[in-house]
């Protein structure tokens, strides 16, 4: 094993790193960020189905919702939870004119056997994932950058 990445995966930020012949380096994955070789943990998937991590994931984020109209629905989750009333449908003011989701410390959540997942826009995901979806991205820019797949 000549080549192997390291990979630092934190609640706020996150870094992958090369070894190669004995020596170890930090990889810019994010050119965007005020450090490259470190990037937010946090993820945009956008309504047409594109996810984006790090600097670029807050930047679709900020961009798609300044000056939209939020249109607030009541929707329900379809699931039925036991009250001291009796069995209720989970039912929430939802904003339905979503561009997007925006998940942040996703890391927190992992531990949390509670936390079943999300859907996001029609899909269901899992806490693991969506952190695979980031550790995906970091792993696809890392070998873009050394233009070749590290396994």
């Amino acid at each position: 094993m000549d080549e192997a990445y390291g990979l630092d995966f934190g609640t706020s930020n996150s870094s992958i790193a090369i070894v190669q012949h004995g020596y170890v380096r930090a990889l810019p994955v994010d050119p965007s960020a005020q450090n490259p070789a470190v990037t937010s943990s946090v993820l945009f998937m956008d309504d047409r189905g594109g996810s984006f991590t790090g600097a670029e994931a807050i930047r679709l984020f900020v961009v798609k919702n300044t000056g939209r109209l939020i249109v607030r629905r009541r929707v329900t989750s379809g699931k039925l939870v036991d009250t001291p009333y009796g069995q209720e449908l989970v039912q929430s003011d939802a904003d339905v004119a979503l561009p997007g989701r925006f998940f942040q410390a996703i890391k927190s959540s992992l531990p949390n056997d509670l936390y079943g997942g999300t859907d996001v826009f029609g899909s269901f995901w899992t806490i693991e994932a969506l952190t695979a979806e980031i550790l995906r991205h970091l792993k696809t820019r890392a070998d873009r950058l050394l233009e070749k797949e590290i396994d």
